[in-house]
């Protein structure tokens, strides 16, 4: 029996849109959750303890905290305006002082590691390595940088307030807390936006384009606070 016009119209309305939802649907690219991007901050770590084997047992074990904190790291820092390094090394050897980075390689010097099982001194060398800072930056920056991460990303414990007669160019622990206390009341990325310029080309003009203040009145203003 034949289909009555209005019944004909609305089944041809139904195949007419089918056929078009279906062409659409092939036409359409793969969506995000179809392709799995790898993470440009997944590290691979070179453990040589051959120089101190009694240390062996305790620099490997730092190894997962390192593959963890690598990337949280990296994304506090760096990404994605720069990726850092996907692979680094650590070395261990009979040196004097605490520990060095240069390029991927990170150096730790045995005697002082066998008294004290410093592992935030290894989070502020592989702050370092995710630095790869060649833009110009004073070294007390760097320095202060390294030490934000090994503080404030990585829970590495908190940081009294400098005295007085502490500059903020005394890098490490004193700049740490004073890039700290910059980003809580002035821009919440300022250390992010600070190495990734120490990372490509750093200014003093970054502190009062950031902030509307010149480095020294934001020290005077913290250390009066």
């Amino acid at each position: 029996m034949g289909l009555s016009r209005p019944a004909r119209l609305l089944v041809g309305s139904f195949v007419a849109g089918a056929v078009c939802a279906a062409a659409a649907l092939a036409a359409a690219p793969a969506t995000a959750a179809t392709v799995e991007r790898p993470s440009t901050a997944a590290v691979s770590i070179t453990i040589d303890s051959s120089r101190a084997p009694d240390l062996a047992g305790w620099v490997n074990s730092l190894r997962p905290t390192l593959e963890t904190w690598y990337p949280q790291m990296s994304t506090a820092l760096a990404l994605p305006e720069y990726n850092p390094p996907s692979a680094f090394s650590i070395i261990v050897e009979n040196c004097s002082g605490v520990a060095s980075a240069g390029g991927t390689r990170i150096r730790l010097c045995a005697p002082y590691f066998r008294g004290r099982k410093d592992v935030g001194a290894v989070i502020h060398e592989m702050v370092h390595v995710i630095q790869q800072a060649r833009g110009g930056a004073p070294i007390w920056l760097i320095e202060g940088i390294a030490d934000y991460g090994r503080h404030y990303v990585y829970p590495g414990g908190a940081l009294a307030k400098p005295g007085r007669g502490a500059s903020y160019t005394d890098g490490y622990r004193t700049t740490a807390y004073f890039l700290n206390w910059v980003q809580a009341r002035y821009d919440q990325n300022f250390v992010h936006k600070m190495n990734v310029a120490a990372h490509t080309r750093y200014s003093s003009a970054l502190w009062q384009q950031y902030t509307g203040r010149t480095v020294d009145q934001l020290w005077n203003e913290m250390i009066n606070s």
